[in-house]
């Protein structure tokens, strides 16, 4: 992956953090799960971490000062929060919520930017581990990021994603269905990019397909056929 230096802040000690993180990433090998540890991304793939730490959207579902299942809930968020640091290293505490998501958003860029197959299936597993989060902020990163890969790279980005789904034998539209939990007061901006970033990842996305079709990576030409398909997809969407 390459990683600008201009992009990583250098006037603190958590700039040499990044590129630490950044050079590790580079480095490590990405055979099938379980990934090893040698990334601190990597962690984001191991089952036994945990990511949801307390929701910035409270409800009677998790408030700790509740008494019953609320409080056995927000209990458990709040110990799960504790996990954070061990899952994502210290890297993230230090660098802060910006820089860090920040650095995820370049590292996914680049494994997409590979011609590795198995680093584009990474990110997208880690773009899903990212969207299951109970932390509604952590969540919104991730669909606009989930978005954003598929304008830039549709056809690798597609048929990642559909590899993952493929060998876990999940369902993309049930597991985008979850990440939207009961309970929870989502704001419009949440819900605008969940909706699209679900439609992105849906089974039945035949507009998506077409797209990639038209990758200028993976096309040489571009006449006027090739725009078929997509032009059927936009005539099944307005009907």
């Amino acid at each position: 992956m390459d990683q600008d230096d201009s992009n990583v802040p250098n006037s603190n000690p958590s700039s040499q953090g990044l590129r630490e993180g950044a050079s590790r990433l580079d480095s490590a090998e990405f055979p099938d799960d379980p990934l090893p540890s040698s990334s601190f991304l990597d962690s984001l793939l191991r089952d036994d971490v945990t990511f949801s730490y307390t929701s910035t959207f409270s409800s009677n579902y998790t408030m700790s000062n509740r008494i019953g299942a609320g409080r056995v809930l927000g209990n458990l968020y709040s110990k799960a929060g504790l996990s954070l640091e061990k899952g994502l290293t210290n890297l993230a505490v230090r660098t802060g919520v910006g820089d860090y998501a920040k650095f995820v958003s370049d590292a996914v860029e680049g494994m997409f930017k590979s011609e590795d197959p198995r680093k584009h299936e990474k990110a997208c597993k880690i773009l899903l581990r990212f969207a299951s989060s109970h932390d509604a902020e952590i969540q919104l990163r991730a669909f606009v990021e989930i978005e954003r890969v598929f304008v830039e790279f549709p056809a690798k980005v597609n048929l990642s994603f559909q590899n993952v789904f493929q060998r876990r034998n999940e369902i993309s539209d049930t597991v985008t269905f979850m990440w939207k939990r009961a309970g929870v007061e989502y704001n419009v901006e949440w819900l605008s990019h969940y909706k699209l970033s679900s439609r992105c990842l849906s089974h039945s996305k035949s507009f998506i397909d077409a797209t990639a079709q038209l990758d200028p990576v993976t096309r040489n030409s571009v006449e006027f056929p090739c725009f078929e398909g997509l032009f059927q997809s936009c005539m099944q969407r307005c009907y």
